[in-house]
C-alpha cells in the first residue's frame, strides 16, 4: 500500500506535468463562468461529502475512466484518512473562479473544514466533454503542505 508521502509525490508529479502541459491560463466570460459553477458544485459536493461518509463509489462517480481507472480504493482511504486527521471532515464550499488551461477547465472552489477554512479545491474537467466527467482533483492549503 502507498504511503501518504508516495501518494502526495504522485499527486505532485501528475499536479507539476500537469501544468507544465497546460501552459498558460485564459479567463472565462461571466456566463459560461455561471455556466461552470452550476455543472461543477453538485459534483464537487458529491467528491467532499463522499470523503465525510467514506464512500469510495460515490467519490469517483463523476470521475473520468481515467481518472477512476488512477484511484483505487486504497488511493481513496489513504487521501480520506489524510485529509481527516490534517483539516478535519469536509462543511461547505462555495465555487471561486473558472479558468481555461489548454483544453480543460477548472473550476476553483474555497472549502471549510473542521479545523481549517480556505482550503482551496481544483477540480478539472475536459473542454467538450459533455458528460461532465472529472480528469483531476486536488486540494491545497497551509495545513495540507505542513
Amino acid at each position: 500500500m502507498k504511503t501518504h508521502r508516495t501518494w502526495t509525490k504522485n499527486m505532485l508529479a501528475f499536479a507539476l506535468v500537469f501544468v507544465i502541459f497546460t501552459g498558460c491560463i485564459g479567463q472565462i466570460p461571466e456566463d459560461d463562468k455561471t455556466q461552470w459553477f452550476n455543472i461543477a458544485t453538485p459534483i464537487a459536493e458529491n467528491i467532499l461529502s463522499s470523503l465525510n461518509d467514506n464512500n469510495y463509489q460515490g467519490f469517483v462517480r463523476d470521475f473520468s475512466e481515467e481518472t477512476k481507472n488512477a484511484t483505487t480504493p486504497e488511493d481513496f482511504a489513504e487521501l480520506r484518512d489524510f485529509l481527516i486527521s490534517t483539516i478535519g471532515k469536509y462543511i461547505s464550499s462555495i465555487p471561486t473562479e473558472v479558468t481555461e488551461e489548454e483544453g480543460y477547465i477548472v473550476v476553483y472552489f474555497t472549502a471549510t473544514f473542521e479545523q481549517e477554512e480556505n482550503v482551496t479545491v481544483r477540480v478539472v474537467f475536459k473542454e467538450g466533454d459533455n458528460t461532465h466527467k472529472v480528469y483531476g482533483l486536488w486540494f491545497d492549503s497551509p495545513k495540507l503542505r505542513g
